[in-house]
């Protein structure tokens, strides 16, 4: 991960692309300009650790986290994304200094990041004008959580697939996406062999090209078709709560 701090005592004006950092109040981000800090971020690289101590928030600017609850033999599954409407390590803000989860970065990205408890301390003497937006954040990743659990529980693979890619496209505001047949099968809780099967309905389908970890989204129509209805589930409710995205 590369660095770089906001100077102290400057007019700290970030690229606002973070819908957290860019809605609280000017005078607020300027008393933290010394504590937030430039980031880039590297592919795979985790951001939180189940159970140990969140000791960073992180704002992402571009790109997406993916949040992972783990099974006993440790594999994990995702159960939630979050990209620039959100906030990573969002447990340490709510006053628990752990998770059960993990949170990995899938591709590149960057953002801003702080100390969990300079930001926790600030956000509890500063009142509703900083919770609200968090509030809502964690709002929307609880529906977005919840609906994934049906989901993984009720849908046929192919129609999982198509959802995931979608939203993966959304969060990221792209149609290309960097992803592994390896990472694909964990996010999805299948087998590799599966995710191959599955990843060649969609090619033969023309919706999606595949080739050495990269996929490119050719017709979204075609692939919101195929998709449950889970992905228009989720997409219409982070739609009204973040219309600038959706």
């Amino acid at each position: 991960m590369q660095t770089s701090p906001v100077a102290e005592g400057t007019s700290f004006k970030p690229l606002s692309r973070n819908l957290i950092l860019s809605a609280m109040p000017k005078s607020v981000l300027e008393k933290l300009s010394g504590q937030l800090t430039k980031i880039d971020i590297a592919q795979g690289e985790v951001l939180v650790r189940s159970d140990k101590a969140i000791q960073w928030i992180y704002f992402l600017e571009r790109g997406m986290a993916s949040m992972n609850c783990l099974d006993m033999a440790g594999s994990p599954v995702e159960v939630g994304i979050i990209g620039r409407e959100g906030v990573v390590g969002v447990q340490a803000l709510l006053g628990q200094a752990k998770t059960q989860n993990t949170v990995v970065m899938q591709g590149t990205g960057d953002g801003y990041r702080i100390r969990a408890d300079v930001l926790r301390e600030e956000m509890w003497s500063n009142g509703t004008e900083l919770l609200r937006p968090v509030h809502t954040f964690v709002y929307a990743l609880l529906e977005q959580t919840t609906q994934l659990i049906l989901c993984n529980r009720l849908h046929e693979l192919e129609a999982r697939l198509a959802r995931w890619l979608l939203m993966s496209s959304d969060c990221m505001e792209s149609r290309s996406l960097r992803l592994t047949q390896e990472y694909l099968a964990e996010m999805l809780g299948v087998g590799r062999p599966a995710v191959t099967i599955a990843a060649g309905i969609l090619q033969r389908k023309a919706l999606i090209t595949y080739s050495r970890g990269q996929v490119e989204i050719l017709n979204r129509t075609g692939l919101q078709a195929l998709a449950c209805e889970c992905y228009g589930i989720i997409h219409n409710a982070y739609s009204k709560l973040y219309p600038e995205l959706y």
